[in-house]
């Protein structure tokens, strides 16, 4: 029985809903979603062994960065070299940028308030930050991920709570190897935060939806994997950037690349089922999004001007 049949009618409405919603996200139309908020919601899976702010509809990047660093001690040192490093970069961008507008007429790009500034800085440097075993918050997010993905993935539910460190079973969740630690190397911890976010996030049938496109052999394809690619072509956006009018216009850099996210995941994973696409397309496909994303923000650049000149 194909995908398409399996899912049914009503699951390929849901779906295209969805869809439609995470365009109007991408494309700035409405950045919203249920309740309004951008932040982790709470985890369906709640077993007591979360840390706190997984469980939390309105934690900041402060309390989420705290327990990522290993306390408020490590934390502490992060935010005061990050105060001299964000200022002093900022402040050499914004003159350069000055200048090419004297010189070439170039429009200033929007003056971030410090507190956009710096949150903007710490998800960077999430992203930079590699797993650490030592730390019991990173466990609670892969345990999580896993746990919340892997029900949707197995004969059992009862299975999904049984996660070793190490295994063949993170094959189950999209990872390549036996250790996830190594996947998420590409974007950090930040990568990990974002698959968890999507596993409580995301409405619970569609996300079960997703997780079944992704084993449908021979259509399948590494979900995890996908989403730490997806986690760094955000990156590379947020670096240069392209969401800097957004956040400020929703006070927030959070719950923007939250909602990119959300909402290229939940695109990937409908062409790619509509496409009947294999592994072998995967990179390539990832590639095509990049510049997808790229056309869309000059789209909305564009409008953007226009609407300034009116």
């Amino acid at each position: 029985m194909s995908t398409e049949k399996r899912v049914g009618e009503d699951d390929e409405e849901q779906l295209k809903e969805e869809q439609d919603k995470a365009i109007r996200e991408w494309t700035e139309i409405e950045l919203r979603i249920e309740n309004g908020s951008m932040t982790l919601a709470k985890d369906r899976h709640k077993d007591g062994e979360e840390a706190s702010w997984l469980c939390s509809d309105d934690a900041d990047i402060d309390t989420i960065a705290c327990d990522l660093f290993g306390g408020e001690e490590e934390y502490a040192k992060f935010k005061t070299s990050l105060c001299k490093s964000s200022e002093d970069s900022y402040s050499s961008a914004f003159s350069v940028e000055r200048l090419l507008h004297r010189c070439v007429c170039r429009p200033l790009p929007p003056l971030l308030e410090s507190s956009l500034r710096k949150e903007k800085a710490t998800i960077v440097a999430l992203c930079q930050l590699p797993y650490s075993n030592s730390n019991p918050t990173h466990w609670s997010l892969l345990y999580g991920f896993y746990r919340n993905t892997a029900v949707h993935a197995l004969d059992s539910a009862a299975l999904a709570n049984e996660c070793p460190r190490k295994g063949s079973h993170w094959s189950i969740v999209g990872f390549q190897g036996s250790d996830p630690a190594t996947d998420l190397r590409a974007c950090g911890i930040f990568a990990l935060v974002q698959l968890h976010s999507l596993s409580v996030t995301l409405d619970e049938k569609i996300y079960k939806n997703c997780v079944q496109i992704s084993r449908n052999e021979p259509n399948d394809f590494p979900l995890a994997v996908v989403g730490v690619n997806i986690s760094s072509l955000i990156l590379k956006q947020l670096t240069d950037d392209k969401f800097d009018e957004l956040a400020m216009s929703n006070h927030g850099f959070l719950r923007i690349v939250q909602a990119m996210y959300r909402g290229a995941f939940v695109y990937f994973c409908k062409e790619w089922n509509k496409k009947s696409l294999t592994v072998v397309n995967c990179q390539s496909f990832l590639s095509v999004q990049e510049v997808r994303e790229e056309n869309e923000e000059e789209k909305q650049t564009s409008h953007n001007a226009r609407s300034a000149e009116k």
